[in-house]
């Protein structure tokens, strides 16, 4: 027993030739009885002089216990560092020199990526890490870079599309990149991975897109798809008939299917005929929520404009609400308090929240809609309890074609993401004016500066 311990007390970190993807750091080192003070050492590493610490000296700093946070270091730099353990009799223990380096992060780089700011109210905002998953990386409120997805494996890099950052209370982190759903340690060791099989697509791959998440009971719930050919009734029909029907399916930590759901075995496909063009509609599900019991799920259909509550234990579609599709729709309670949505998901047993994208080609501004459910099989109407729309000041238009999302930080104050617009505000809720905001761009080179909206954000207090 006292083996171990000494051996869990016994180590530095970062460890020596350790690469990292984040620059606030936690150093740790051997605890020591009888200490009066630790004195962390920390310099850019030269291979000019492996020893010289005067000329390359970056910080020292001091702490009571085996452990110090240093911040703000910078991407691309090699460094080296040594503590020196003070006991109280002045008896100084120094530790060898130990070496580490960050990556390389291009979205660091602001010759290839801005962040723009036309708000910044300090004592009003909530502080902590904003996670922003197309662009691969986290920034704190002051628009720095701490962590990136570096790209040690292909699905990392960066021109690969990232959604749906999630954080656990662990430091761990989940998300889909190009089909495939990842939880990996706040280092890029991978968790878990989704097994893209096809056993509920019945394709060659499950098509994991949108929403991944784990579940409190330690099992993975994500957004397939399966893609089906409708069959032509004209001859002279070239309309797109290759239809997005999507899954939804619960694996545990073996990797092996505990439930599932098919829009296809639930759905008419009748409902999708749009009698007046002839066209088909496609379903294109965009987000999934559980109930906070976990006995019910909640998916956005953007392209049908439409949300649906499905009982989890049974597969039936309880409600749906949103447009009306044809003349045999039956099965949608019709409502005009949002169109295309994005993010739909319970905020308690009651209350909905929708990311309306809403009807912008009719000139109609996007909003984030609180909307409460019915609550009796008699009474089917949805109600609106709160809304924010999104043309709050001159330098958006409020008009999201698609994209967004929002957190309900501690301090009880809304992220919002408005998708496209390229617009991420937190805003007081009861006054609904916007407190802090971000707008991000990139540099395409040939075609110049240009808006880089991303999928959904994410909120931590930490890293």
């Amino acid at each position: 027993m006292v083996s171990f311990i000494l051996q869990i007390h016994g180590q530095y970190l970062p460890k020596d030739g350790a690469k990292l993807n984040y620059n606030q750091i936690y150093f740790e080192y051997p605890a020591s009885k009888n200490i009066d003070v630790y004195k962390l050492y920390l310099a850019y590493d030269s291979s000019e002089n492996k020893e010289d610490f005067s000329n390359l000296l970056i910080k020292t700093q001091t702490s009571k216990t085996a452990s110090t946070k240093i911040e703000g270091l910078i991407f691309g730099k090699k460094y080296k560092w040594y503590v020196e353990t003070i006991l109280k009799n002045k008896e100084v223990i120094k530790s060898n020199i130990h070496y580490f380096s960050l990556y390389e992060c291009p979205y660091a780089d602001t010759s290839m990526y801005k962040f723009k700011q036309h708000y910044s109210s300090n004592t009003s905002i909530e502080d902590g890490i904003i996670w922003l998953d197309q662009m691969h990386c986290a920034i704190n409120r002051n628009l720095e870079v701490v962590w990136f997805l570096a790209p040690i494996i292909e699905d990392f890099k960066e021109n690969k599309q990232v959604r749906d950052f999630r954080v656990y209370s662990d430091g761990t982190i989940s998300f889909i990149s190009e089909g495939e759903a990842y939880h990996i340690n706040k280092d890029l060791t991978i968790i878990w991975q989704a097994p893209n099989t096809g056993k509920i697509s019945e394709e060659k791959k499950e098509n994991y897109h949108h929403s991944f998440e784990k579940l409190q009971n330690g099992n993975y719930i994500v957004l397939g798809n399966q893609y089906i050919e409708l069959e032509r009734t004209d001859t002279k029909d070239t309309t797109d008939r290759r239809v997005e029907f999507t899954t939804v399916i619960e694996y545990n930590k073996n990797k092996e299917v505990v439930w599932s759901w098919r829009l296809l075995d639930n759905f008419k496909l009748d409902l999708l005929v749009n009698p007046e063009t002839n066209s088909i509609y496609n379903t294109h599900c965009n987000s999934l929520s559980l109930s906070p019991d976990g006995q019910k799920i909640l998916l956005s259909f953007r392209d049908l404009s439409r949300i649906m509550e499905i009982e989890k234990k049974s597969g039936k579609i309880l409600k749906s609400f949103g447009k009306k599709l044809n003349k045999i729709d039956t099965l949608v309670y019709e409502t005009d308090l949002f169109m295309f949505p994005h993010d739909a998901k319970y905020i308690d047993k009651e209350t909905i929240s929708v990311l309306n994208n809403n009807d912008i080609k009719n000139k109609k501004i996007s909003s984030l809609v609180y909307l409460k459910l019915p609550n009796s099989d008699k009474n089917q109407q949805i109600l609106q309890k709160w809304a924010f729309q999104f043309d709050y000041d001159k330098y958006t238009d409020g008009k999201s074609s698609k994209m967004g999302n929002h957190v309900v930080l501690p301090n009880k104050n809304l992220l919002i993401n408005e998708g496209s617009i390229n617009r991420i505000v937190e805003i007081n809720p009861i006054k609904k004016i916007p407190l802090w905001d971000l707008m991000i761009t990139k540099n395409y080179g040939n075609s110049g500066w240009n808006d880089f909206a991303v999928y959904r954000v994410f909120f931590t207090k930490k890293l």
